[in-house]
C-alpha cells in the first residue's frame, strides 16, 4: 500500500509513506501548489458613494490591485510593497477567510482617504479590501505607504480570527491601532 500526505502552503514539506511504511520526506517541487483562479479583470464598485468602474492592473498569490481610470499606469510600488504587508499581516495574524488575497483599490483626485473592508462583509463582495482615494500615488513613500498600511490595519482589527468587529474601536478610536500595527 501507498500513501502519501501533501500540504499545499507556501514552503510546504511533505511526509509520503513507501510501501513498506517508511517516512520519506519530498521537497517542496514535488508538493503540487494551490493555484488561485484569477481575480475578474474589472471590478464595478458598489459600495458607499463609489461607482467606478475599475481595472485590474497587478495580481499574484497575495493581492490583486486594482487601478481606476485617473491612477496612471506607471505607479507599480503597490505590487510589491501590499503584497509584503498582506504577507506580514497573514504570518503575524493568521488567515483572512478562504480568499488568501488582498484587493487593493486606487483611485487619483477621489474620495478623501480610504476605506476597508473585509471578507466577512458583504459590502465588498466578501473581500478582503483596502480602497483608497487621494492618489496620485506617485512617490510610493510617506503618505503613500502610511494611508495604505492603517487600511490594513483596520481588517486585522475588524476581521482577526473570524470575529467581525473590534470591541476596542471605542477605546482605539479610527488610528491608535494603526499606530501600533
Amino acid at each position: 500500500m501507498y500513501a502519501v500526505f501533501l500540504c499545499n502552503y507556501d514552503g510546504a514539506m511533505a511526509l509520503k509513506n513507501n510501501a513498506d511504511s517508511q517516512a520519506v520526506l519530498i521537497a517542496n517541487d514535488e508538493v503540487s501548489p494551490t493555484v488561485l483562479a484569477a481575480p475578474p479583470k474589472t471590478w464595478k464598485e458598489h459600495w458607499l458613494d463609489h461607482e467606478q468602474l475599475l481595472s485590474l492592473v497587478h495580481h499574484n498569490e497575495h493581492v490583486a490591485v486594482y487601478y481606476d481610470k485617473d491612477v496612471s499606469r506607471s505607479v507599480t510600488w503597490p505590487f510589491t510593497y501590499m503584497a509584503e504587508v498582506w504577507q506580514y499581516t497573514k504570518k503575524v495574524y493568521g488567515k483572512f477567510g478562504t480568499d488568501s488575497r488582498l484587493y487593493a483599490i486606487y483611485h487619483t483626485n477621489k474620495y478623501s482617504g480610504g476605506h476597508p473592508s473585509t471578507y466577512l462583509d458583504a459590502s465588498h463582495d466578501h473581500r478582503n479590501v483596502i480602497d483608497v482615494g487621494p492618489g496620485p500615488w506617485k512617490s510610493g513613500k510617506g503618505n503613500d505607504l502610511d494611508l495604505c498600511t492603517h487600511e490594513v490595519a483596520h481588517i486585522v482589527e475588524d476581521a482577526s480570527k473570524g470575529k467581525k468587529g473590534s470591541p476596542a474601536f471605542t477605546i482605539w478610536d479610527d488610528s491608535k491601532w494603526a499606530e501600533i500595527f
